[in-house]
């Protein structure tokens, strides 16, 4: 656990931890699509706890 996490209130923690892997895809989708460049993507994405991975579109089988 980061420093950061350590000091969130536990129902932010509660509210991160239920997100489904669907909702941190669409919502890191979100973040790059409306930002400037990759540099203030990079930056929101951290302060989201997002990972630019989560973006990927699922492969169809």
């Amino acid at each position: 656990m980061t420093a950061t996490k350590a000091r969130l209130p536990a129902a932010v923690m509660r509210a991160e931890e239920a997100m489904t892997a669907e909702q941190r895809r669409r919502a890191t989708r979100a973040v790059a699509s409306l930002s400037a460049d990759a540099q203030e993507c990079a930056m929101l994405l951290e302060m989201l706890g997002l990972d630019a991975s989560e973006g990927r579109a699922q492969r169809q089988q």
